[in-house]
């Protein structure tokens, strides 16, 4: 199934409660919201004019959407009303990506090299990691308390085994560079995507890094005809998702992918799974595309 969003353009970020509860994120402060599995939606004010690039849902009621100039919203209601809530004073930084285990346990990761986390509902905020290189860098959250954190730029990434209080940083394998997603089922079990092999970056074609150590160890695991991967996101240890220009799915950890969808001029930018039979996947010019087994 595939809705189009009507005049919608460039949106950022889609997530599901259910097969049926959704919220989509775009430019302009736009915030979408489905009852019906996406067959049809409707506009929820969100209060900034500011574009929002990711949104999070703990459950129907509580969710949150961040964007540019330090723009971060909170909902308790579903969407019904959008709250901001102020993080720091820096209002040039764009919060990139969000996420949220549970209403009161959240990370956010903004484009200057932050990591900011809360245990009470966004009451307050700890910075829990910074890096001077920059950049937004990629975060996965299993549970309240396993998480990765790999920064933007360097050699390092981090793990923590205590919700953010503590850090271990780990050596990055050379190769892995121009990463867009980074996904964990547990602490050992991950998944990295990129654009491309950093040592053979003339030959442009996206890659998948396996890791079943709790990324002491990464090996690659696929390379496919794309110039880039942009998410990735497994269901349990061997049932997984790459979405790039078109959709692959892996039914044995990475070893082996099939193509679910027919090519064309589209771009999958965001992609989430309720359970193992109900995916969405959003495509940079608002097109929602739901993914069910015959």
């Amino acid at each position: 199934m595939v809705y189009q969003l009507g005049g919608a353009s460039t949106l950022r970020s889609v997530a599901f409660t259910d097969e049926h509860s959704g919220w989509i994120v775009g430019p302009d402060g736009a915030i979408v919201h489905t009852t019906d599995g996406g067959g049809s939606f409707e506009s929820q004010n969100s209060g900034t004019s500011e574009d929002l690039v990711s949104v999070s849902f703990s459950d129907a009621g509580h969710g949150w959407a961040v964007g540019k100039k330090n723009t971060v919203l909170r909902t308790t209601d579903g969407g019904t009303s959008w709250m901001p809530v102020h993080i720091d004073d820096d209002s040039s930084q764009t919060i990139w990506s969000v996420k949220f285990v549970s209403p009161t346990t959240g990370w956010l990761l903004s484009n200057s090299g932050k990591l900011y986390g809360t245990r009470d509902a966004g009451e307050t905020w700890n910075l829990q990691l910074t890096w001077q290189s920059g950049g937004a860098g990629l975060m996965s959250f299993v549970d309240s308390d396993v998480g990765f954190v790999r920064p933007g730029i360097g050699d390092f990434w981090y793990r923590t085994s205590d919700g953010g209080d503590s850090w271990s940083a780990l050596s990055m394998y050379s190769n892995m560079r121009w990463e867009r997603d980074l996904f964990f089922v547990d602490w050992l079990h991950g998944w990295l995507c990129n654009d491309r092999l950093a040592s053979s970056v003339a030959n442009d074609s996206a890659s998948v890094f396996r890791t079943t150590d709790g990324g002491e160890s990464w090996w690659l695991t696929h390379r496919f005809p794309e110039l880039f991967c942009n998410k990735v996101y497994f269901v349990d240890e061997e049932n997984g998702w790459v979405a790039s220009k078109d959709i692959y799915y892996t039914p044995d950890a990475g070893d082996t992918w099939v193509r679910q969808t027919d090519g064309g001029d589209r771009i999958f930018i965001d992609l989430q799974f309720v359970g193992r039979s109900v995916g969405y996947a959003l495509d940079f010019s608002g097109a929602l595309f739901r993914f069910q087994p015959e």
